[in-house]
């Protein structure tokens, strides 16, 4: 007001007006991969399963750009991991070695195949094979195996199958139990676990508990006293020792690699008939595969009744017999006894003359 009361306006400094805040550029997308189908001339990691590729003809898919390499049938969630238009050294050394390689299994040396014997699980005969390089193992047939001193016919088998696999891609296949689960609703592919975890998977110690990502499966690494097949593609489960995983709950029988791919939800019965335990009556505790504390009770037996059959079998026929705790006894043998001893070991007798052969127990 001025000194006569009335109002007069007062002048005021200039509101500056409002800042826009600069928009943060987006993040440039990642080049998608640039995969072609390859031949690997030795085992290579499969980035996305964590296990190793190889075998006969283009069994690898490979990212031209960054050297991303994994199995054909994993190459559909190659996306989960970024591509980069600058590969590292070692990256780019891989590239060209299976865009330009021209080496075969036929080039290989004899420790390049044991090398190879290790990856797949038959090392346990890596020594015998100390004269043989790519040309020889090539060439290999079952009586030649017996001849490098496989003497188990079981064993023989196996390693013949992983090297039919290798060197021809012809080996004995069987019709999948289970398929895929299907396609996410936009059409892709469910998206797997990343790397890590994945790799967490293929641990030697296996799956501990339930896991999420393998839709409820209890999967363990297992080691197959007999052929086995793989419930989820239909192929040999190679090597000798650990070829796979047995989920405890359904029984499925799974490659490390097929763990990771799209498996059913996990329910009784869903695993190979051909395993032992689909042939229990329901309710029956199988010996094979169970924990110790239940499959007896310490107040009433000194140990499980399998344990305690198998000592009166050797007590009673195997005390004289040559190579007892060393040489196998017939795969049919021993799948027959193991069978029914899944079922009640103490119904099984010793003397029936289904399994004579004092090895098999």
């Amino acid at each position: 007001r001025d000194r006569g009361g009335s109002l007069v306006s007062t002048p005021t400094s200039p509101v500056p007006p409002p800042t826009m805040a600069r928009p943060t550029p987006p993040k440039p997308a990642a080049p998608p991969h640039d995969m072609c189908n390859v031949h690997v001339s030795r085992p290579m990691w499969c980035r996305h399963c964590a296990n190793h590729v190889w075998g006969h003809g283009k069994t690898a898919a490979l990212c031209k750009r960054c050297g991303f390499v994994c199995h054909l049938s994993c190459s559909d969630y190659a996306f989960l991991v970024d591509c980069s238009h600058s590969p590292s050294p070692s990256a780019r050394q891989t590239i060209d070695e299976l865009l330009g390689g021209d080496a075969t299994i036929l080039d290989w040396s004899v420790k390049d195949v044991q090398a190879w014997m290790v990856v797949v699980g038959i090392d346990l005969y890596a020594s015998h094979f100390d004269t043989v390089d790519g040309k020889r193992l090539d060439a290999l047939r079952e009586n030649d195996l017996l001849g490098l001193g496989i003497e188990n016919e079981g064993h023989r088998l196996m390693v013949m199958e992983t090297i039919n696999e290798l060197c021809r891609g012809s080996s004995t296949q069987r019709q999948p139990s289970i398929r895929a689960r299907a396609a996410a609703p936009d059409g892709k592919p469910r998206a797997h676990p990343p790397l890590q975890q994945s790799m967490s998977l293929m641990s030697n110690r296996g799956i501990e508990g339930i896991n999420p990502m393998v839709n409820g499966h209890c999967f363990r690494n297992h080691t197959y006293m007999s052929p086995c097949w793989c419930d989820r593609c239909g192929k040999f489960m190679w090597g000798l020792v650990k070829q796979g995983m047995k989920c405890k709950r359904c029984q499925l029988n799974c490659h490390r690699m097929c763990v990771i791919d799209d498996l059913p939800d996990c329910k009784p019965g869903l695993g190979s008939k051909r395993d032992t335990h689909s042939a229990l009556p329901p309710g029956v505790v199988p010996s094979f595969d169970t924990e110790l504390n239940m499959l007896f009770d310490v107040k009433e037996k000194p140990a499980p009744g399998i344990l305690l059959k198998c000592i009166d079998a050797v007590d009673k026929k195997g005390l004289q017999a040559q190579g007892i705790y060393r040489v196998a006894g017939s795969l049919g043998e021993v799948k027959s006894l193991k069978m029914e001893l899944n079922k009640d070991p103490e119904k099984v007798s010793i003397d029936d003359q289904r399994w004579t052969d004092i090895n098999c127990w």
